[in-house]
C-alpha cells in the first residue's frame, strides 16, 4: 500500500489542521486507523485524538466510506473491495507547545503525534508528506528528507521517523551552521534580537563538547526549532532535531542566555543518550500505551549533569558557575523530602503517573529523576575517577555503552546491562552497592566525604541564617491559606492541611504570606498558637518554632588541598 499525507491550514486563524491521507493499492477489506496517545520524550498520556475531529473516508470517485470511531484512538474502516481511499479530518491546534500543535496566522508548529493518523499494520511502511502552505509563508522546517527538491514535499521512512520529526512552517529566521562534521541550522520563530555569530559560535562549542564524549556523530544533518514565547519554555529531543522554547527577551541577558545554552545542551545530548543509547522499553515504541522503564534517572538524569557540564567544558562557563550549579542540584535533593523517599528508579517507573501530574504532597512523597539523576550522576562521576585513579570517568562509562548498544548492536540496554558495565570501572561489588543504595534505595550520599576526597569543600550558606519557620507554604493576600507542608517541617503533624485559612498565629492577625515580621520577636524552640479556619470551623494548635530544613549548599575550591586531591579534582572538571 502507498501512503501519502497531505497537510492544509487554509485558515490558520481558526487553529484548524485539516489532513488527508491517500492511500493507493489497499489489499485490506477493514483498517484499522489510529493516533498516538502520548509522544516519545514526554512521559504522559495525552490523549491526542481529543483534539481530532470530522473524521471521513471516500473512495477515488468521492463515494463515501464506511469509518467509525472505536475507541479513544481508534477508527475502523470498510474499505471493502477498494483500492485508492482518502481520509480526511481536522486536528484543532491551539498549544504552543513542544509536545503538542498550534495554527494561527504567523506559524503552524506540529509534533506529529498530535496531526497524524496512521494504519495499523502499516508502521515499518515508507510513506510521503506534502504541505500546503498558506500563500504569505515561505518555508517548511524539519529533519524530514525533501522529496526530490521539493521544500514542501517530504519523504518519510516509517511511523517512528515521522513522530520524530517536528514541523514548523511559516517565516521563521534560519541560521545555518557546521559543527562536528555535520550540517546544522536553526530556526527562530518569533521576533527577539539575536547575535547569529555568537549563536553559531556557542552552537558550535557545544556540539564539538558533547560528540567528544562518544566521539561519534551519528547524523550528517540536525535542525534545532527554537520558538519565542511570551511564557514558559522548555524542550523535546528527536533523533535528528530538537524543539525548544524561550523567551525573546532570552538573548538581552548572560544569565538567561546561558540558561537558554543549557537547554539546548541538555536536548542536544539525547541525540546521544536516550535517541539511541537507550533503555529497552524506549524504542520500539508501543504509541497507544505507557512505555515504562525504571532508568530515567539514566536517560534524563545524566543528561541533566552533563547539561551544563557540556557549557562549562565547552568554555561557555567559568568553573564557579559549574559548582554552583552542581551545588544547587544538592541543595534541591537535600531540601526536597520525597527525594528520599521514593527512589529513582520507583520515580522513573511512576513518571507516567506522577511526575507531570504533581499535587501538594509531591514534595514529601517523590523523587525527581532529572535533579536527584543529576546529583548521582555527579556522584558516580567522582566514584569512578577515584576507584581507576583518575583513569576512568564518566564519559568513558557512557561511550562504552554507547559503543556496544548503539553502534555494534543497535539495541536498547537493560538495568542488568548497566550493572556490568559499571562493575568494570567499579568491580562488581561497589556497582552493585551503588546500585541498591542510590539508585534501587534511598540512602543518603555522604556528599562532605566524596567533594572532599576531592580537595572541594561543602558549605550550606544558611548554617547562620536559616530562617525560623513552621514548615507551611502559604499563600493569598488578605486571607492566607496553607499550599503545601513540608513533611521536615514542625507543622506537619500540627492537625493542619492543605486548604486551611490561617487566621492568626500568636497574637498576630495573619494577612499575608510572609511570617518574617511575625516571627522576628521570636526565637528558635519557641511554642506559638495557630488559629485556623477549616470549611467554616475555627480550630486551633500548637507549633514549636524552628529553623527552616531547607538546604543553600556551596562548592568550594579547597586553597590547601593535597597534590593528589588536585589532580582528582582537575580530573573530574577534565582539564588534564
Amino acid at each position: 500500500m502507498d501512503i501519502r499525507y497531505i497537510l492544509q491550514m487554509p485558515h490558520p486563524d481558526n487553529h484548524y489542521f485539516e489532513v488527508k491521507l491517500e492511500l493507493k493499492n489497499n489489499t485490506s477489506k477493514q483498517l484499522e486507523i489510529k493516533m498516538a496517545t502520548w509522544t516519545p520524550g514526554s512521559y504522559l498520556i495525552r490523549e491526542y485524538a481529543k483534539n481530532v475531529e470530522a473524521v471521513s473516508a471516500i473512495d477515488k470517485s468521492g463515494k463515501p466510506l464506511a469509518i467509525k470511531k472505536v475507541n479513544k484512538n481508534s477508527w475502523e474502516l470498510t474499505a471493502g473491495k477498494v483500492a485508492d481511499l482518502t481520509v480526511s479530518y481536522r486536528v484543532y491546534a491551539n498549544e504552543l507547545a513542544v509536545r503538542n500543535c498550534y495554527l494561527d496566522h504567523e506559524q503552524g508548529y506540529l509534533n506529529p503525534a498530535s496531526v497524524f493518523l496512521f494504519v495499523k499494520g502499516f508502521e515499518n511502511k515508507p510513506a510521503t508528506l506534502k504541505v500546503e502552505l498558506p500563500s504569505e509563508w515561505k518555508q517548511v522546517v524539519t529533519a524530514l528528507k525533501p522529496k526530490g527538491t521539493s521544500n514542501t514535499e517530504f519523504e518519510i521512512q516509517n511511523l517512528d521517523e515521522f513522530i520524530d520529526s517536528p514541523i514548523l512552517c511559516g517565516n521563521p529566521v534560519i541560521v545555518p551552521f557546521e559543527a562536528g562534521g555535520v550540517k546544522h541550522k536553526v530556526a527562530f520563530q518569533g521576533p527577539a534580537n539575536l547575535n547569529e555569530e555568537k549563536i553559531k559560535s556557542d552552537f558550535s562549542k557545544i556540539i564539538e563538547a558533547e560528540k567528544s564524549v562518544f566521539q561519534h556523530h551519528p547524523c550528517k544533518e540536525y535542525t534545532f526549532l527554537v520558538h519565542h514565547v511570551a511564557q514558559g519554555g522548555g524542550g523535546l529531543e528527536h533523533s535528528h532535531s530538537s524543539s525548544l522554547q524561550t523567551s525573546p527577551l532570552t538573548y538581552d541577558s548572560e544569565t538567561n542566555y546561558q540558561n537558554f545554552l543549557g537547554l539546548v545542551s541538555h536536548e542536544y545530548f539525547h541525540l546521544w543518550n536516550v535517541k539511541r543509547l537507550r533503555p529497552n522499553p524506549l524504542g520500539p515504541f508501543d504509541y497507544d500505551q505507557e512505555n515504562y522503564t525504571t532508568m530515567l534517572w539514566f536517560s534524563e538524569g545524566f543528561t541533566s549533569y552533563y547539561d551544563d557540564f557540556i557549557l562549562f567544558r565547552a568554555g561557555i562557563t567559568k568553573k564557579e558557575k559549574f559548582l554552583d550549579v552542581v551545588a544547587s542540584n544538592l541543595s534541591r535533593v537535600e531540601s526536597v523530602p520525597g527525594m528520599y523517599n521514593q527512589s529513582l528508579s520507583e520515580a522513573s517507573l511512576d513518571a507516567w503517573i506522577k511526575y507531570y501530574r504533581p499535587n501538594e504532597n509531591s514534595q514529601n512523597s517523590q523523587s525527581d529523576y532529572y535533579t536527584k539523576g543529576a546529583a548521582i550522576g555527579t556522584l558516580l562521576d567522582l566514584m569512578i575517577i577515584k576507584e581507576t585513579k583518575g583513569d576512568q570517568n564518566l564519559d568513558n562509562l557512557m561511550k562504552e555503552m554507547y559503543d556496544e548498544f548503539y553502534i555494534s548492536k543497535n539495541v536498547g540496554f537493560s538495568e542488568t546491562d548497566f550493572e556490568r558495565h559499571l562493575g568494570k570501572k567499579l568491580g562488581e561489588k561497589k556497582a552493585k552497592d551503588f546500585i541498591d543504595k542510590f539508585i534501587n534505595g534511598v540512602e543518603k550520599p555522604d556528599w562532605v566525604k566524596s567533594f572532599s576526597d576531592f580537595g572541594i569543600k561543602i558549605s550550606d550558606r544558611n548554617d547562620l541564617l536559616k530562617p525560623l519557620t513552621i514548615g507551611l507554604k502559604l499563600q493569598g493576600n488578605g486571607r492566607v491559606t496553607v499550599q503545601g507542608i513540608n513533611k521536615l517541617g514542625p507543622a506537619y503533624l500540627s492537625g493542619i492541611y492543605i486548604g486551611d485559612e490561617i487566621i492568626s498565629i500568636g497574637d498576630r492577625r495573619i494577612d499575608s504570606p510572609d511570617l518574617n515580621s511575625v516571627f522576628s520577636s521570636m526565637s528558635e524552640g519557641s511554642k506559638i498558637q495557630v488559629l485556623y479556619n477549616r470549611a467554616g470551623q475555627l480550630k486551633t494548635t500548637e507549633i514549636t518554632l524552628a529553623r527552616d530544613p531547607g538546604k543553600n549548599l556551596k562548592l568550594e575550591w579547597m586553597e590547601n588541598a593535597t597534590p593528589d586531591q588536585d589532580k582528582l579534582r582537575k580530573k573530574w572538571l577534565r582539564m588534564e
